[in-house]
């Protein structure tokens, strides 16, 4: 015996009714009962079994909307990170993604097996607010632009972010922000507050527990 469709194509609403409809709920939940209801619900059934029926399903749900929203990312998480490697001269590109950073040496020994020489690496850091960082240098390229790669500067993430707010006013403004820097100017500013912290740490003086 053939099961008949749980949605028919031809009874569609528009969005015009979806819209038409939300807006003539008492609430936001009398809305999304009616709509659930309307779509799970046979022609013939009742309104006291299509409020049940939809009560039901809601509550079944709702375990996985507590579990979804638990998942959310916090405002500064990184979402994904993409490494893609293009050649210039025949316009090749490879690109793979990640949900996670690489170690310096992880990134080294991946372009290894897959990079030329001459090869443009990018490595791009998307975060949960739609910034994004673009990092690249040419292949081959040593540890200094690897670890710039693949640990941004937190304080031009927090400038980044500073930015992110002064252009919400702005109508004209994307949806995200990028950065776009050479590794090797990364790895420079990076060696260069690596240096200071040093050369800090020598001229404090180191306090030994008395015995």
């Amino acid at each position: 015996m053939a099961m008949e469709p749980l949605f028919d194509p031809t009874q569609q609403k528009s969005p015009a009714q979806v819209r038409a409809e939300y807006a003539a709920a008492e609430s936001p939940r009398q809305w999304l009962e009616r709509e659930v209801a309307d779509f799970f619900a046979q022609p013939a059934t009742s309104s006291e079994e299509r409020q049940e029926l939809a009560e039901s399903i809601l509550e079944a749900d709702s375990t996985a909307f507590s579990e979804f929203i638990e998942t959310e990312f916090e405002e500064h998480d990184l979402v994904t990170l993409t490494i893609t490697i293009a050649d210039q001269h025949s316009k090749r590109e490879t690109l793979a993604a990640f949900p996670g950073l690489p170690s310096p040496t992880s990134l080294l020994w991946a372009c290894c097996q897959v990079a030329e020489p001459g090869n443009v690496v990018s490595v791009i850091h998307r975060f949960a607010t739609g910034v994004e960082i673009s990092m690249s240098a040419v292949w081959p390229f040593g540890m200094q632009e690897a670890v710039a790669m693949t640990t941004p500067d937190p304080e031009e993430l927090a400038d980044m972010y500073e930015d992110d707010e002064d252009e919400e006013d702005d109508e004209t403004s994307g949806n995200s922000t990028t950065l776009v820097a050479s590794a090797h100017q990364v790895a420079v500013a990076a060696l260069g507050l690596i240096a200071l912290g040093v050369v800090l740490a020598r001229l404090v003086p180191s306090r030994r527990p008395r015995r």
